[in-house]
């Protein structure tokens, strides 16, 4: 990308744009360009803004819930006989063969 379609992008950046780049962020890293579009467009749109929140706190839902079923299916393993484990195990495993 030349400095200038660089510079185009940071002062352009629209709304679809940056929810896909708020997306994408959430997956892994951005470039320094995408960051700095990012960044200025958010300061200058409230909806945005609105939709960063929202991502991040369903992020956080999710991440809390898995959090949640690791520790009930902990407990509920925990609470199996190792024969019963055993056995579930190789049903799961002739199922993924």
């Amino acid at each position: 990308m030349s400095a200038w379609q660089a510079i185009k992008k940071v002062l352009t950046l629209r709304c679809h744009e940056s929810s896909r780049i708020l997306s994408e962020a959430s997956d892994g890293e951005l470039s320094f360009i995408d960051k700095l579009a990012l960044r200025g467009h958010l300061l200058v749109c409230g909806p945005c803004r609105k939709y960063q929140k929202q991502l991040r706190k369903l992020r956080s839902l999710i991440e809390n819930a898995m959090k949640s079923l690791e520790s009930e299916e902990s407990l509920f393993k925990s609470r199996l006989s190792d024969d019963v484990k055993a056995k579930m195990q190789a049903i799961i495993d002739s199922h993924n063969s």
